[in-house]
């Protein structure tokens, strides 16, 4: 019974330890004699712990913990510690003598300090493995599977030595040897701490939660899950196989076996339409809590061969387009893994086959099938349950051929546990060096751009960018007080606040207050779009105490406007729009004159704006509609105001500049075949039309718009350059005509010239631009000096300009003073102009054009005081 070979391990150390322990207790009670049965016990234990190899380990902590008292006077450490507190001793063994059981103490303290030597050298040596695992980690990236499987057997030695080392350390009453601090976690090359890896692995906490945390079995299966797997199993085969029963009791009738035969089927058939339905019901648990009870009903249950047949089978054929269930079948698995092994085994054998097969076929069909597989791959290795290194060696086979269904597969099984495995210590560097692979194959290879976005987005997915926190700086409390009171408090209709009287309550007198407040009043973007004309009004009523309030608000505004043209970029068009709504409200509320509204409009027609299709303009491209958009914004929002004669006369000439615009950005996109855009466009200039009360005839093509521009700058011209060249003249005769006499012949010269230059400005043709700017330039030179020799020349007598009788301008021959000085005396003469004459045509106008402005300033002010009663 006790017989073995030394330097042999024991074939069945359970066993051996259960017979050595009963020998022993035989001779303790006496049933063997003492002078025969020693010998062959002490044989043994000399035999035993003369192991160098310490494989019976187990046997001499067996023996120790239950024989140890009676043959060697062991006293455990435990015991030990409460003798010496309650200060009761120990009552010695009397089986042995004193003597003989030093003999067997001190044989066992031999084998417990050879065994802290062993320990130490196996420490040793696993921590040489690890540094060599690491060195090679480091320099390719990857380990083969037989070092692998080496330090994991080494591993599980040290374990298995320890743990004895600490359990004959107890019943020895021995102290514990001191061992070196491990460095497998220590690597100076690594790029993470071992404290922050399990930190940093999951993207939040409730991921943390749902791959780390599960339902405790012990709760379910209180004593222990194979003892009540196997209760379960009893209890089944006792209902399935009552024949024994029937035998035993010898009732063999066969009415009775038919009976029970159709039972049993019955219930097989219950059992088997609950499992159907489990099964089906399977795909509906959407959540962890549906999950988790699910894992613990098939353990309670199902838990038979054909039910885990049936479950295995239900799990590998998951539909391919449900990925959301993945995650929740991997828990699944994990769950049952504590309990059955077995269905985690032969899912990974599955999905390794299966997905071995999809990369060897090389097809591009079913890719769905392909994503699904490697996905739940995925899964299963983040629960932990699926080997790193398989995963590895499957991600390194996609790599290989890095093409088409290839790259989809290897970025799902990266998006899916790449962070995983990226962040673990003992698959980061493999990971990391696949990931510098894939993307050297990105760049060097050309893709089509869908698989490139797919490549980048896994990259930084699983390898994310480092980000610097910026220091956010914080607002002063008065800052922030302002803009709660505007961008909030006016935006709110039920606030009581008074928002102008809180403006007022500000201190103007300090720069950086006041400017952060024209940077409030000049920021519409912040608010809402339908709100916009609250702000203007606020700014409006602000103008009353303090003045510059609206032109620095309109300096800001119109600045961010020009800004806008001058970048043109998408980002900004939301801002833009704001902007310009915002420049019409602040005109409605009459913040900004009539002329920097047209400046505007101008600016929108021609700053950067390039009417060559061959050389089309940066900031302005000919498929970019998004000035008139800005133009047709602003015309709604203060065009109802522009109602006086001066204002539509504006308002004509925009048009025709804006219908040229408008057929220009039209051919070019007739060009590119869009017919809604076109349509849009039109649209658009119709209601462009209506809102500027256009009656004239509109242009039916480009040339036509082009060709009604150039007769406007013609008329303009004509009329500026006219005007001018009148008043040059006339100021010219006056001084020739004060140094001679005024004679018949003078004032006939005089009338003939005027009438000359009349007939010669009516056949010129366009001037160009500079001649036009040195006109002007040289009548301002010509008023300036004469304004300044009248000045210089002081008369004693002023001149009397003589009392003439006021009558209209007639239709027939006009008659025209002009007054003379010679010497203190003064001489009027009379001058005969033409009716048909330019300066008659031209006094006729202005007069006219002063009667409007006059009826302009009435309405104005008969609508201020409309406005006024109304409010009040």
């Amino acid at each position: 019974m006790l017989s073995f070979k030394k330097d042999e391990p024991i074939i069945n150390s359970r066993k051996f330890s259960i017979d050595l322990c009963f020998y022993s207790e035989l001779i303790i009670c006496g049933l063997f004699s003492q002078h025969d049965s020693l010998p062959l016990l002490g044989t043994v234990l000399v035999m035993l712990t003369s192991d160098k190899k310490f494989l019976s380990l187990n046997v001499i902590i067996s023996f120790c913990k239950h024989c140890g008292y009676d043959f060697a006077g062991l006293v455990p450490k435990t015991t030990r510690i409460l003798s010496d507190q309650y200060r009761i001793p120990v009552p010695r063994s009397k089986v042995l003598s004193a003597e003989k059981q030093e003999n067997v103490k001190a044989l066992f303290k031999n084998y417990y300090s050879s065994l802290n030597q062993h320990v130490l050298e196996t420490l040793r040596e696993m921590q040489i493995i690890e540094k060599q695992n690491k060195q090679i980690l480091s320099l390719k990236g990857e380990l083969s599977r037989d070092k692998m499987m080496k330090k994991e057997l080494l591993h599980s030695v040290f374990q298995g030595l320890s743990a004895g080392a600490n359990s004959l350390s107890e019943i020895l009453d021995l102290p514990l040897p001191d061992l070196p601090e491990t460095n497998c976690l220590e690597d100076s090359n690594s790029l993470l701490d071992a404290e922050d890896v399990w930190q940093n692995i999951w993207e939040d906490e409730e991921s943390r939660l749902f791959y780390t945390q599960f339902p405790d079995l012990k709760e379910y299966f209180p004593n222990g899950f194979n003892k009540q797997c196997a209760d379960t199993k009893n209890s089944q085969n006792v209902e399935a196989n009552p024949l024994d029963k029937l035998n035993k009791s010898k009732e063999n009738s066969d009415k009775e076996i038919e009976l029970l035969n159709k039972n049993e089927e019955q219930e097989n058939s219950i059992l088997n339409s609950s499992l159907e339905t489990y099964l089906q019901h399977l795909p509906l648990c959407v959540n962890k809590l549906m999950i988790d009870n699910a894992a613990i009903e098939f353990l309670l249950y199902y838990n038979s061969k054909l039910g885990r047949k049936r479950l295995l089978r239900t799990l590998f054929t998951v539909n391919r387009t449900r990925y959301d269930l993945l995650p929740l079948y991997g828990r699944l698995v994990s769950i049952l893994n504590q309990a059955i092994p077995e269905i985690a085994h032969n899912l990974n054998q599955s999905l390794k086959t299966e997905v071995d097969r999809q990369i060897k076929k090389k097809d591009q069909v079913n890719i769905e099938s392909k994503v699904r597989s490697v996905r739940f791959i995925g899964e299963l290795v983040n629960q932990q349950v699926f080997s790193k290194y398989d995963v590895l060696q499957i991600l390194k086979l996609l790599l290989e051929d890095f093409s088409h269904h290839h790259i989809e597969m290897a970025c799902n099984l990266l998006d899916t546990c790449g962070r995983f495995l990226f962040r673990s210590m003992d698959s980061h560097h493999l990971t990391k060096k696949y990931l510098e692979q894939m993307m050297r194959v990105k760049s060097k290879t050309i893709l089509d751009s869908r698989y490139v976005y797919m490549i980048e987005s896994t990259y930084y997915l699983v390898n994310p960018p480092e980000v610097t926190p910026t220091k956010s700086s914080t607002k002063p409390s008065l800052h922030m007080f302002i803009e709660k009171i505007i961008f909030q408090d006016l935006m709110n209709f039920s606030s009581d606040t008074d928002v102008l009287k809180l403006l007022r309550s500000l201190n103007w007198d300090c720069e950086v207050t006041c400017a952060f407040t024209i940077q409030c009043l000049s920021s519409p973007h912040k608010l809402k779009y339908q709100r916009i004309d609250l702000l203007a009004e606020l700014v409006a009523e602000l103008m009353d105490y303090q003045e510059d309030i609206g032109f620095l608000v309109v300096d800001a505004v119109l600045e961010d406007i020009r800004f806008g043209m001058e970048v043109n970029l998408p980002i900004m068009n939301q801002r833009r729009i704001s902007m310009i709504k915002y420049l019409g409200e602040l005109y409605a509320y009459e913040v900004l004159e009539n002329d920097v509204l047209f400046n505007v409009l101008y600016s929108l027609l021609t700053f950067g704006v390039s009417m060559d299709p061959e050389k089309p303009s940066s900031i302005d491209p000919p498929l970019n509609m998004f000035r008139i958009k800005l133009i047709i914004t602003l015309l709604k929002t203060c065009c109802r105001y522009l109602i006086d004669d001066y204002s539509q006369q504006k308002l004509n000439c925009f048009f025709i500049y804006f219908q040229r615009y408008y057929w220009f950005k039209r051919s070019s996109l007739v060009l590119t075949k869009d017919l809604k855009s076109v349509a849009f466009l039109e649209e658009t200039f119709l209601d462009a039309q209506f809102l500027m009360r256009i009656e004239f005839r509109l242009a039916k093509n480009y040339a036509e718009a082009v060709e009604a521009v150039k007769k406007l700058n013609k008329k303009l011209r004509f009329d500026i350059l006219g005007s001018n060249e009148e008043y040059a003249m006339l100021e010219t005769l006056t001084e020739e005509i004060e140094e001679k006499d005024n004679t018949e012949k003078e004032v006939k010269l005089f009338k003939a010239t005027l009438l000359k230059s009349t007939k010669e400005k009516s056949d010129k043709k366009e001037f160009i631009e500079d001649d036009v700017q040195f006109l002007k330039a040289f009548d301002q030179m010509i008023i300036n000096n004469t304004t300044a020799c009248n000045k210089t020349k002081q008369s004693n007598v002023d001149i009397t300009i003589p009392i003439v009788q006021k009558k209209g301008l007639a239709d027939t021959d006009s008659n025209f003073i002009l007054i003379l000085k010679k010497g203190n005396k003064q001489h009027c003469k009379v001058l005969d102009i033409p009716c048909d004459s330019e300066l008659i045509s031209n006094l006729k106008t202005r007069e006219e054009e002063n009667r409007k402005e006059m009826e302009k300033v009435k309405q104005i002010t008969l609508d201020i005081n409309q406005r006024i009663l109304e409010e009040t």
